[in-house]
C-alpha cells in the first residue's frame, strides 16, 4: 500500500519548465555570448543545475563556475516568474487532497532551494502542506541516481516501495527506480513511450486525470485501478502479452516449469522466446536467452530498452543468473524488467540493475 508520495517539482507541481529554460538562454547569452538551443538543453532535463552547468560548459568549452552561474540563473529565472508561474493543471488540487487523506508528502527537486523557494512565494503553495523537502543542493549525487528519492523517503520514515514518486522527467524515474520506489509520470516534458522505458508505471497527461480522493486507502484503491487499465493498453502490456502467448509453445517436461519471455529492442521491435529443456540439464536454454537470441538473429547488433517474464509460479519469476549476465551483453542498468505470475496475477517491475548490480566484464 502507498502511504507516501514523493513529488518532483518542475514540470509537476509547477508549468516552470519554460521559464527556466528561458533564464539559461539568457543567462549563457548575456554572460557568455552563447546562443544555446534546446538540444542543448536536451540531456541535463530534470537533473539539477550544477549537472547542467557542468554538461553545458564541457560541450560548450567554457570557463563555468558552477556556483556563480546557478546565482546568475536562479535570478533570472526569479525575474521571469514575476506574475507567471502557475501550478500546473491538478496539482494543487492533488497535494490538498493527498495532505487531507493522511498520505506523507515531500518534495524532492533537483534544483537549488532557493529556486524551489522563488515558485513556492508565487504560487502561494504552502510549504507545509508537506512533510519534508528535498533540493539539490542537500545531495551529493542528484539525479538519475537514486540518492534522493531514498533521502526523502527516508525523512518521511517510509520504505521507499511504499513511496510513490511523482515525476515528469526521464531522469528522475530511472532515480525512482533505482531508489526501489513506483513512480508515475506526467507528460509535460516527454511522451508516454519514453517515460515507460525510463521507469514509469503508469503515465498521465496531468494529476487532473487522478480522481479525487480522502483516504489512503480511497487513494490506493484508485491507484490500483489505473494501474491495471494503463499496464493493459500500454507498451508493457504489449510485452507481456506476448511473453504469456509464447508460454504455451515451452517444452518443459522435466521440471514442468514453463516460462514465457518477450524482449523490447532499441528499434521498436519484440521478439519472444520459451524455455526448451534437455534431457542433458546443462543444454536447456531459458526463455529470456531464447529471446534474446531471436532478436540477435534478426537484428544482429542489439540493444534491449525491456523484457516482459511470464512464469505460472506464486510469485514471478526472476531471470536466472545466466541469464542476466547474458542479458547484460545487450542491456544496461535501466532496461526495464516486467515479471508476471499467470497462476496468481503478481506483478512486479524492477530496473536491469536492481537485478544485477554487477556484470562480470573481459577489459
Amino acid at each position: 500500500m502507498i502511504q507516501g508520495i514523493l513529488f518532483d517539482v518542475d514540470g509537476v507541481i509547477f508549468d516552470s519548465e519554460p521559464f527556466i529554460k528561458e533564464a539559461y538562454y539568457n543567462y549563457y547569452n548575456s554572460f557568455y555570448h552563447k546562443a544555446i538551443t534546446e538540444q542543448d538543453m536536451a540531456p541535463y532535463v530534470g537533473t539539477g543545475e550544477a549537472t547542467s552547468i557542468i554538461g553545458l560548459g564541457q560541450s560548450l568549452g567554457l570557463d563555468y563556475d558552477v556556483e556563480r552561474d546557478k546565482k546568475g540563473i536562479y535570478e533570472e529565472y526569479a525575474r521571469l516568474i514575476k506574475g507567471k508561474l502557475k501550478c500546473m493543471n491538478g496539482a494543487k488540487r492533488f497535494i490538498e487532497n493527498a495532505h487531507k487523506a493522511g498520505l506523507k508528502l515531500a518534495l524532492a527537486t533537483s534544483a537549488d532551494r532557493v529556486k524551489l523557494n522563488s515558485s513556492l512565494n508565487e504560487t502561494g503553495l504552502a510549504a507545509e502542506l508537506f512533510d519534508f523537502i528535498v533540493s539539490g543542493d542537500m545531495v551529493t549525487r542528484t539525479k538519475p541516481d537514486g540518492s534522493i528519492y531514498r533521502y526523502a523517503a527516508s525523512g518521511l520514515v517510509l520504505e521507499n516501495e511504499k513511496c510513490l514518486v511523482i515525476e515528469d522527467a526521464l531522469s528522475g524515474h530511472m532515480a525512482a527506480k533505482r531508489a526501489g520506489s513506483p513512480s508515475l509520470g506526467v507528460k509535460s516534458s516527454f511522451e508516454e513511450k519514453e517515460l515507460v522505458l525510463s521507469g514509469a508505471d503508469l503515465v498521465m497527461k496531468d494529476l487532473s486525470e487522478f480522481p479525487d480522493f480522502d483516504s489512503v486507502e480511497q487513494f490506493n484503491e484508485i491507484y490500483d485501478k489505473l494501474l491495471l487499465e494503463f499496464r493493459k493498453k500500454s507498451l508493457i502490456g504489449s510485452l507481456l502479452e506476448k511473453a504469456t502467448k509464447v508460454i504455451e509453445n515451452a517444452y518443459a517436461p522435466y521440471s514442468k516449469f514453463k516460462v514465457g519471455a518477450a524482449i523490447l529492442t532499441a528499434h521498436d521491435n519484440i521478439y519472444s522466446g520459451c524455455n526448451v529443456e534437455n534431457s542433458s540439464f546443462g543444454g536447456t536454454i531459458c526463455a529470456e536467452r531464447g529471446a534474446a537470441m531471436a532478436a540477435i538473429a534478426s537484428e544482429g547488433k542489439v540493444s534491449f530498452n525491456a523484457i516482459a517474464i511470464t512464469s505460472f509460479s506464486d510469485e514471478p519469476a526472476p531471470p536466472c543468473a545466466i541469464c542476466r549476465q547474458f542479458l547484460s551483453e545487450f542491456a544496461g542498468p535501466d532496461m526495464q524488467v516486467y515479471l508476471y505470475s499467470i497462476k496468481s496475477g503478481v506483478f512486479r517491475h524492477y530496473n536491469f540493475g536492481t537485478l544485477m548490480p554487477s556484470v562480470f566484464e573481459l577489459n
